[in-house]
């Protein structure tokens, strides 16, 4: 690439520096191979450099930026050197004397030479102009140069200049190509405003009319425009008036352009996707919930909305077990730390009971399953809650009435109970079981009912849960949950998932654990399999 001379490269047109100036955009050329770089008008005044500097050194360049934004730059360029077309970031620069900036650089290898980086800066925040002077100074060193347009052609930017006394519009080559003409055609105003779809011809005459009228800085919308007979493209278009004739009236207008239909094409997909969806989830008769992983709120679903009676929204952002729904403050015991474990990454369920908004009480299959990112991560809580019919509930004992010293004749579990759930007392004496939990662990109700839940828990488990029943003794734990191997008849290991219950005396002592028991082989079976 030819070195261009002091006060940057000569000829560039009065158009582009104008255009530059108001739209508050800046261009560069990066030659790799000596380390230099080339600014356009805007970029030296975004970087509050004077036009005998340029171009400067790489290392010059990125004197001008914060620590931080320097790492991204020399990370930036070190991406599109070895494999990627282009790249962008936010960055602050650092002016001695004026405020910082803070910029949009998108960067791009040049398509041409391969020596060569190609870039453009889009001001983010607005901070204070340089002085009249120094403007004038600067678009005085670069009038009458086609290089600049080019360069915004490579980067998929297309400008326009509007004279207004004759309604004649100049485009770049970008500009041409979008709209599928041959330079020099179409040139008349009328011209594009054809090309505008029709139902956004109105939105944008009235946008440009506010800016005529003073009541805008810019003139931005996106719109259609036609660039076949058959076909529309998206655009982002944003300018400003640069002239004014004797009579204070705007002679001339400029602005830029990007093509946006591929992202409207995925806002659309993702709008349709997100109508669907709301759609599905709404449709359940069951409740559904998303959550934070710290267990707040971000969505439920009708039947949740429904069943509280609180307006459609109004769950976002609450702690789910502080809700007004739940029994009693044992069951938002059970719901945090259902919330807490799955925290973890484990998949949780419970029976709870919830109150509706006639004060109606329900009991509630319940459940939340935590949702992985793409590194592993916890994400999202997935929770459901399903009525359970009363054939459906776990079999929970009643309490008998009874004094102190004087212990109550001990509940019994149904045999044709379908639940695989036992009773035990404080010291692990079976006192009750139902056929599943025999079917389980091969011994009848009648040969556990003389043995001790010690006797089928392997050797290396047996104190596993030993902290959690002091808990329960003292009063400070009424419910946990764990993982251990069970011994059935036949000597086999049969590991099992268990959810114990504290059963309490009106005075609060203990009385009896129900155990609830969930058998583990089918996933560690399917674990076999996968690591296979």
């Amino acid at each position: 690439m030819e070195k261009r001379s002091a006060g940057v490269v000569s000829d560039t047109s009065l158009v582009f520096s104008l255009f530059e100036q108001q739209s508050r955009t800046g261009t560069w050329v990066l030659e790799t191979s000596k380390g230099l770089v080339h600014f356009s008008a805007g970029a030296l005044t975004m970087h509050g450099l004077a036009p005998d500097l340029n171009p400067i050194g790489l290392d010059e360049w990125l004197a001008c930026y914060s620590d931080a934004a320097q790492s991204r730059v020399q990370a930036m360029l070190a991406e599109l050197q070895s494999c990627s077309e282009s790249t962008a970031a936010e960055l602050e620069i650092a002016r001695p004397g004026h405020a910082s900036l803070y910029v949009h650089l998108l960067a791009r290898r040049h398509p041409e030479d391969p020596e060569a980086l190609i870039g453009i800066f889009f001001e983010r925040d607005c901070c204070q102009a340089y002085e009249a002077s120094e403007q004038a100074r600067l678009q005085e060193s670069l009038k009458n140069n086609k290089y600049w347009p080019d360069v915004m052609d490579h980067l998929k930017v297309g400008m326009w200049d509007w004279n207004i006394r004759n309604n004649h519009v100049e485009r770049t080559g970008y500009w041409n190509t979008l709209l599928g003409i041959a330079p020099g055609q179409d040139t008349e105003i009328q011209h594009w405003e054809d090309r505008i779809d029709p139902e956004d011809r109105e939105k944008c005459a009235a946008l440009v009319k506010d800016h005529f009228e003073g009541r805008t800085t810019f003139f931005e919308n996106e719109y259609r425009v036609r660039n076949s007979p058959d076909s529309f493209r998206w655009i982002a278009d944003r300018g400003k008036i640069t002239e004014w004739d004797e009579h204070g009236e705007p002679a001339r207008m400029s602005g830029i352009i990007l093509d946006i239909t591929e992202q409207k094409r995925l806002q659309s997909r993702l709008v349709d996707r997100e109508t669907q969806f709301q759609a599905v989830f709404n449709s359940m008769f069951q409740f559904v919930g998303l959550l934070e992983a710290d267990g707040s709120v971000l969505e439920c679903n009708q039947a949740v909305y429904e069943m509280t009676g609180l307006p459609y929204g109004h769950m976002r952002g609450v702690v789910l077990w502080e809700g007004s729904w739940w029994k009693d403050d044992h069951q938002r015991r059970m719901v945090r730390e259902a919330i807490s474990k799955a925290g973890t990454g484990e998949f949780v369920r419970r029976e709870v009971d919830i109150v509706d908004r006639e004060g109606v009480q329900h009991r509630v299959d319940f459940s939340v399953k935590p949702v992985f990112g793409t590194n592993g991560e916890i994400r999202w809580l997935v929770t459901e809650g399903r009525h359970l019919n009363p054939a459906e509930a776990l079999p929970v004992p009643a309490e008998t009435p009874a004094d102190d010293d004087i212990p109550p004749e001990p509940p019994h579990l149904e045999d044709d109970s379908s639940g695989t759930v036992l009773l035990v007392d404080m010291n692990c004496a079976i006192i009750s079981a139902t056929q599943g939990f025999s079917d389980l662990i091969g011994y009848t109700e009648e040969e556990l009912r003389q043995m001790n839940f010690r006797e089928i828990t392997h050797p290396e488990d047996l104190g596993l849960d030993q902290g959690y029943v002091n808990g329960m003794l003292t009063g400070d734990c009424n419910f946990y949950s764990l993982e251990k191997r069970l011994i059935n008849k036949n000597g086999e290991v049969v590991p099992v998932d268990m959810e114990v219950t504290v059963m309490r005396r009106s005075n609060g002592s203990p009385l009896h654990m129900l155990k609830q028991i969930r058998d583990l082989r089918p996933a560690w079976h399917e674990q076999t399999l996968r690591r296979i």
